[in-house]
């Protein structure tokens, strides 16, 4: 009988490795840890920092003996931690052997060029009473500043994103670039001047180069990565381009395979109908142009950049979402429908069925908006709600955005391959216990 509990013990530890959620066809979990130098550009070629007696640097003054003055980087060595299919890939393990795939770490280290001078013990003015005086001396030994670091979820995939806060409490946020470089396009820096890293200032924009870790992962010969969306309808004039060809507009056909961050728009009395792996249907409207942020996972993104869009978003998985974003607010949804409309300095919406989370951008205010309920968002805020009958509008959109057909994605089958050996990795290995207990047993 205790056997038998050691080898019950023993499957419970092993089974969960075998559940991966959403991890395409062909790809493995792997750990990457890649490291490097980022120099300053010129404009940021006098990063001088003041350094304390602490060990932390930042670009706030703060006399007092034993701090520096005037200690300036020469380079910044980054290192980041992170596994490839990120929260895509769930987690695995119990207790001290668990492992959250979505958790990414950044280091920095500063490589100093000028030492600085230190600051000695503060004296008064004879001249100037009360007024304190600060007698430096150029340093003759280089200055031990502490490691930069923060602490992310990655989202997975090559053009996965980075979202987390540093040790200084700023905000970073960044992406993989079709698997070939991780940029971290924007840090909302703290408010405390005395407490900004500024290690963070040459790695902002900076391309940090990949060295093949995502070769396994299904991208076209151009790097780019499938969206999993397609046309279900088109109508006049739609276009799309890739997101690095600014000027690269071509006329949309039904069968054009959209990519992620691919950019589509329509012209005057024109409309699209995009479809994505679950069937949720997006129609956009005459001169509507929206981003395809995302590859088909659990969490969805796109952008409007502009325009109008109706969207039909049938029912998420648990613990999945989609998140649309526009210029002044975000729309998070879980399943219902919706109207969205932008000019680039309003974003609203306007919920028929169900509820969706709409949180401003500049406020930070998030309310949950309901059928039948209306909310602006400007630079200021957030309206206050107001009604409308959504009875009618409910009946049109779910007018305008029924489809006939699915979009032709391999999304689906890789989802299906995964679930086949998920099933049959649990019964090998459920036939093996039996086995062993009926050996036992004999």
């Amino acid at each position: 009988m205790k056997k038998i509990f050691i080898l019950f013990l023993f499957s419970c530890l092993l089974l969960p490795n075998l559940v991966r959620a959403e991890i395409p066809f062909g790809v493995t979990p792997k750990e990457i840890t890649i490291s490097g130098s980022v120099i300053p550009t010129e404009d940021e070629i006098n990063l001088v920092g003041f350094l304390r007696s602490s060990g932390k640097i930042t670009d706030d003054y703060v006399y007092a003996e034993g701090n520096r003055i005037g200690v300036k980087i020469g380079s910044i060595d980054y290192s980041i931690n992170f596994w490839n299919v990120g929260k895509m890939g769930g987690t695995s393990g119990y207790l001290f052997w668990k492992k959250d795939y979505s958790k990414a770490v950044m280091y920095l280290d500063y490589n100093v060029s000028e030492n600085g001078s230190v600051i000695g013990e503060g004296k008064e003015w004879k001249e100037m009473p009360g007024q304190p005086f600060w007698p430096m001396e150029p340093a003759t030994n280089e200055p031990k500043i502490k490691q930069a670091s923060c602490v992310m979820e990655f989202s997975g995939g090559p053009t996965g994103t980075f979202l987390g806060t540093c040790n200084d409490g700023s905000k970073i946020s960044g992406r993989i670039m079709s698997g070939n470089s991780i940029i971290f396009d924007k840090i909302q820096r703290t408010t405390k001047k005395d407490e900004v890293e500024l290690a963070l200032i040459p790695v902002t924009g900076t391309a940090l180069r990949l060295n093949g870790e995502f070769s396994d992962w299904k991208m076209d010969e151009s790097g780019l990565v499938d969206s999993g969306t397609r046309f279900n309808s088109l109508s006049g004039q739609v276009e799309i381009r890739h997101d690095a060809d600014k000027d690269g507009w071509k006329s949309a056909q039904l069968e054009s395979i959209m990519y992620v961050d691919d950019h589509i728009k329509t012209g005057e009395e024109s409309e699209a109908i995009l479809s994505f792996a679950d069937m949720s249907t997006f129609v956009m409207k005459q001169e509507t142009e929206i981003v395809l942020n995302a590859p088909p996972s659990k969490e969805n993104k796109l952008k409007l950049v502009t325009g109008k869009v109706m969207a039909n978003i049938r029912k998420m998985m648990k613990d999945g979402s989609m998140e649309i974003d526009m210029s002044q607010a975000v729309a998070g949804i879980k399943g219902t429908r919706f109207i969205l409309t932008e000019d680039g300095t309003e974003s609203k919406i306007e919920v028929t069925e169900g509820v969706v989370a709409f949180k401003s951008k500049t406020s930070g205010q998030e309310v949950n908006v309901s059928a039948g309920e209306s909310v602006v968002a400007t630079i200021s805020g957030l309206s206050e709600k107001t009604t409308f009958d959504a009875t009618v509008a409910d009946n049109e959109l779910v007018k305008e955005t029924s489809v006939t057909k699915s979009p032709s994605t391999n999304v689906e089958s890789n989802k299906s391959n995964n679930t086949g050996k998920i099933i049959g990795f649990g019964v090998i290995l459920f036939a093996i216990i039996l086995g062993v207990i009926w050996k036992i047993k004999k």
